[in-house]
């Protein structure tokens, strides 16, 4: 996803969170804020973004979304984790409309290969509508990612893009 892409989601996002006057609030693991960061860019997000809780470990995602399911290490990148996410920091987070989560192992070169570059996103809202996806990311190509730093942030881009596009799919559909 080049850089253009990117920058004109989070317009047309804020643009539909503003229609529908939606408060949305961000639980990202795989992400680590940058979804939060990208919509930061778009002028008066401030009026529709509650904010971002960035819960990246195991032990952070149970202490602060307070999860209604079990997380560990078997199932961190699933449907049920990402859901359970959205909705901890919906209930978290009073004053928001719509809650959006996000996890999966970026890589690469993880320790189960059918894991790497999936990641689980889920959006939920007040009204009980529920949306989840399950994300194949790039896959690694030596000539293009010499390292596993550049396919790394590539598929954390990547994954934002595709965040935020849903969500706007997500808030737009429910009008």
């Amino acid at each position: 996803m080049n850089t253009d892409q990117l920058a004109d989601k989070p317009r047309r996002l804020a643009a539909t969170l503003k229609v529908t006057d939606s408060q949305l609030v961000l639980a990202e693991s795989c992400t680590a804020g940058l979804v939060a960061s990208t919509l930061a860019s778009v002028p008066r997000i401030s009026e529709h973004l509650c904010g971002s809780m960035v819960v990246y470990q195991i032990p952070t995602k149970l202490a602060w979304l307070e999860p209604d399911i079990e997380i560990d290490e078997t199932n961190v990148v699933s449907e049920e984790t990402a859901l359970a996410m959205a909705w901890g920091v919906l209930l978290k987070t009073l004053h928001a409309t719509v809650a959006a989560a996000i996890t999966g192992h970026l890589g690469p070169n993880i320790e189960s290969p059918d894991l790497d570059g999936v990641a689980w996103i889920a959006i939920v809202d007040r009204e009980g509508k529920t949306y989840s996806e399950r994300l194949e990311l790039a896959r690694p190509d030596a000539d293009r990612f010499p390292d596993g730093v550049s396919l790394r942030l590539f598929r954390q881009r990547e994954a934002c893009g595709c965040l935020i596009e849903r969500i706007d799919r997500f808030i737009g559909r429910a009008q």
